[in-house]
């Protein structure tokens, strides 16, 4: 390449090389070459240049200012060598990419997938890495979960968004914490969506929808509590689901990535779940025949009235039982799962009670392979001689059930076997 006193440039094309010709200077000109060997360009007013390599192909040539060569992942064109800037300061400079760049590792703005065509200028690569359009996040953190009583909306207690199946659930507020709002598209709403409980990964719409502050987004508060209703119908969302396992609630609105003409929809998910509940509680029971409370009892005497969450009674007219502990398996796919039981809890019965037997629940699906205790100060021992297995049916093969639930009951070998202080650990598997 040579670069006469007149700004002209005369480019020699080997055939199936592709070039970039880079010039310092203010002003170029734009020309179509015909196909050959060696051609001469005025480059008075633009700064580019198509030169036909082939006669059948052709080579893009870029001409730019450039001071400085710079060389990104093998692919960049070379410009001339710019002064040496002081330590720690690199000269100026510019580059271009010499074929189509696909980004498989995503940094900043460079988002993964994203193409860089041919002559792309290597700054502008390096301005998307370092440049991170932060997304807007609605997010619901968390919501009010109940039923009604009495007409009036009662929002259940330390659930830890988890739920029975079969119990009343109803949707009635959310919790919205809002942050980096300022890409938010200015006219997106933000709307509150729930997993149907028809079925399905499909999402139903709640009302009302979230409309754009006056001010725009950036005014949207940092923190908002949104009732919702169904449809308007309702002051509550009955989720009535017939399925177990995660469900999902989201926020769902446009934002633009890196400018208006660039939006997208996005959510934001707050999941919560619908299983099965595992009990503890104590009881006089002692053995499927209680044989050891009264002679008067046949063995057709069971030890479980799952209708009334009491062993025997009207036959030993004894106290109800109490839950000891309480906690919803939501996992129904892992063959195996471990389930911590802490008995530290206000109940007015005791696990410590000599005249009283522990009694563990399960849902039926599952089965006690493994159990073992912790105690502070006594270290970690085997409780699987000392856990008895009592049954999932009645003699007649009717099943226990809780709340139309088929369970399965395992009890202490002894009373009072335990202080309040223990944990027990359960190793559980799925009972196939």
């Amino acid at each position: 390449m040579n670069v006469t006193d007149d700004n002209n440039v005369s480019i020699s094309a080997s055939s199936g090389e592709s070039y970039v010709v880079v010039l310092s200077g203010s002003k170029y000109a734009e020309v179509t070459v015909p196909s050959g060997t060696a051609k001469t360009v005025s480059t008075a007013t633009s700064s580019s240049v198509s030169v036909s390599v082939l006669p059948s192909s052709s080579t893009s040539v870029s001409i730019a200012p450039v001071s400085r060569s710079i060389d990104v992942f093998g692919k960049g064109a070379k410009g001339d060598k710019g002064e040496k800037g002081e330590p720690g300061t690199s000269g100026s400079g510019s580059s271009f990419l010499t074929e189509d760049l696909t980004v498989t590792n995503p940094v900043g703005e460079a988002e993964s997938r994203k193409v860089y065509s041919q002559l792309t200028e290597i700054e502008d690569i390096v301005r998307d890495m370092l440049t991170i359009n932060l997304e807007p996040n609605p997010q619901i953190t968390s919501a009010s979960f109940g039923e009604e009583v009495l007409g009036e909306f009662v929002e259940y207690q330390d659930h830890e968004y988890k739920f029975e199946i079969g119990d009343p659930l109803l949707l009635n507020s959310v919790t919205i914490t809002s942050s980096d709002m300022e890409l938010m598209n200015p006219n997106s709403v933000v709307s509150i969506q729930y997993m149907s409980p028809l079925g399905g990964e499909s999402f139903q719409v709640a009302n009302p929808l979230i409309q754009p502050p006056e001010n725009g987004w950036t005014s949207y508060p940092a923190t908002s509590t949104v009732n919702v209703n169904q449809g308007g119908l309702s002051e509550s969302i009955n989720l009535n689901y017939s399925t177990l396992g995660k469900k999902t609630l989201k926020t769902v609105y446009v934002w633009n990535d890196g400018g208006s003409d660039q939006a997208e929809a996005s959510s934001k998910s707050f999941d919560f779940y619908i299983g099965k509940k595992i009990r503890c509680f104590t009881s006089v029971a002692a053995d499927p025949k209680a044989s050891n409370l009264s002679s008067l009892l046949s063995d057709a005497a069971n030890v479980f009235d799952p209708t009334n969450s009491i062993l025997l009674t009207g036959v030993l007219l004894v106290d109800t039982n109490e839950d000891q502990y309480v906690d919803v398996m939501t996992d129904f796919v892992s063959e195996v799962q471990e389930v911590i039981i802490d008995f530290e809890n206000e109940a007015s019965q005791s696990v410590y009670d000599s005249d009283r037997y522990l009694i563990i629940e399960i849902p039926d699906e599952f089965k006690i392979d493994e159990a073992a205790a912790t105690t502070a100060g006594s270290g970690v021992y085997s409780l699987n001689d000392s856990i008895v297995y009592l049954g999932n049916q009645f003699p007649d093969g009717s099943s226990y059930t809780r709340n139309s639930i088929p369970v399965k009951y395992y009890r202490s070998s002894i009373p009072g076997a335990f202080s309040e202080k223990i944990k027990i650990d359960l190793q559980i598997k799925l009972d196939s």
